[in-house]
């Protein structure tokens, strides 16, 4: 188990929550690959996958506190990405 490669997104977002910037780029690099293929498969436009994108972390951003600790992160935020391509 390599816990130490990646770092926990739940602590991740807990810290951008207070500010810290660097926190929230962390997120966005680890999982903007993953939301994009998610966008994309549901558009299937570029485009409109890279907005989707975009808006889904707009989004993670601010229903930051609607997330509960100890939840499966990833699950959570391909939810959101899910929500806002459908909405696209």
């Amino acid at each position: 188990m390599e816990s130490n490669s990646e770092p926990d997104p739940g602590l991740l977002l807990e810290r951008a929550r207070s500010g810290d910037r660097d926190a929230f780029m962390a997120i966005i690099r680890l999982y903007q690959e993953k939301v994009f293929v998610m966008a994309y498969s549901i558009l299937r436009n570029k485009e409109d996958a890279l907005d989707a994108v975009q808006e889904t972390f707009l989004r993670v951003y601010q229903k930051s506190s609607s997330y509960k600790p100890g939840c499966h992160f990833q699950g959570w935020l391909l939810q959101i990405a899910k929500n806002v391509s459908i909405d696209f």
